[in-house]
C-alpha cells in the first residue's frame, strides 16, 4: 500500500487468495477489499495505518465471487527507499489454511502424545505379562518340588518305619539279654555255697525267662532288615543328590 492506503503491488499469492488479477487490485483503496460487515477490521486497519506501527489483525477480504476469505494480516510500515517511496506492507495468510495447519499439527501432536503414552503402557503390559509368566513358572516349579518331596518322603518313610520298629525290638531284646547275663553271673558266683543241682535249676529258669529260642531266631533278621533299610535310605539320598 502507498501512503494513502491504496494497493500499489500484489503478488501471485494475493491473486490466488482473493481470486482477482493483480492488475485489478492495483490502485484500489485497501478498505474496498475489506468486507463492509467487518467494521472492527476497518477500524483496526485505520488505527494501524495512522499509528504507523506493526499490528496483527484478523479480517475478511472480499473475493471475486461475492464471497469472503478470512485472513490474518500483519501491517508493517515501509521504510523510505532510495527513491523516497514510503507506504505499508501487508502480509496476508489464509486463516482457514492456518487453522488446517494448526489442526493437523494438533492432531499429529495428539497422535504423538498417544503413541508416547502407548509405548510405556505397552512396556508395562509386557513387563506385567512377563512377570506373570515368571510367577506361573515359579509356581509350577514349586508344585513339582512339592510333589517330588512328597514322593521322597513316602519312599523314605517305609524303611525308616521298619528300622524304627526293629531298633525298639533290638533295644528291648538287648535289655533282656543283659538282665539274664547279670542274673546268671550272680548265680555262678554263689554256686560254691550251693548244690550244683540248685544252681543248674536257677540258671535254667533265668534263661527260660528270656525266650532264648525266639530271640535266636528273630535278632539276626531284625539286624539284617535294619541294615537293609539304612542302605535303602542312603540310596534314595544319593539319587536325590545326583538329581539336584
Amino acid at each position: 500500500l502507498d501512503d494513502h492506503a491504496r494497493v500499489c503491488y500484489a503478488n501471485a499469492e494475493a491473486e490466488l487468495l482473493i481470486g482477482r488479477a493483480k492488475q485489478s487490485l492495483v490502485g484500489k483503496p485497501f478498505e474496498d477489499l475489506v468486507s463492509e460487515d467487518d467494521l472492527i477490521a476497518l477500524m483496526g486497519i485505520a488505527s494501524a495505518l495512522s499509528a504507523a506501527v506493526e499490528r496483527n489483525l484478523s479480517i475478511f477480504l472480499k473475493q471475486a465471487e461475492d464471497s469472503c476469505v478470512q485472513v490474518n494480516v500483519t501491517i508493517s510500515r515501509l521504510a523510505a527507499s532510495s527513491d523516497g517511496t514510503t507506504g505499508y506492507i501487508l502480509t496476508c495468510r489464509d486463516a482457514g489454511r492456518i487453522q488446517e495447519i494448526l489442526s493437523e499439527s494438533s492432531r499429529m501432536a495428539a497422535e504423538e502424545a498417544e503413541r508416547a503414552d502407548l509405548e510405556p503402557r505397552a512396556r508395562g503390559e509386557a513387563e506385567q505379562r512377563e512377570r506373570r509368566q515368571t510367577e506361573e513358572a515359579q509356581a509350577r516349579k514349586l508344585e513339582s518340588i512339592g510333589q517330588l518331596a512328597a514322593g521322597v518322603a513316602h519312599e523314605i518313610n517305609t524303611p525308616i518305619q521298619f528300622m524304627s520298629d526293629n531298633l525298639l525290638f533290638l533295644r528291648d531284646s538287648a535289655t533282656e539279654l543283659l538282665n539274664c547275663i547279670r542274673a546268671c553271673s550272680t548265680l555262678i558266683e554263689a554256686a560254691e555255697s550251693r548244690p550244683a543241682s540248685a544252681v543248674l535249676k536257677d540258671l535254667t529258669q533265668a534263661i527260660a525267662g528270656i525266650e532264648l529260642g525266639y530271640l535266636t531266631e528273630e535278632l539276626p533278621s531284625a539286624f539284617t532288615q535294619t541294615v537293609d533299610g539304612a542302605h535303602r535310605v542312603a540310596k534314595i539320598v544319593r539319587a536325590m543328590k545326583d538329581f539336584a
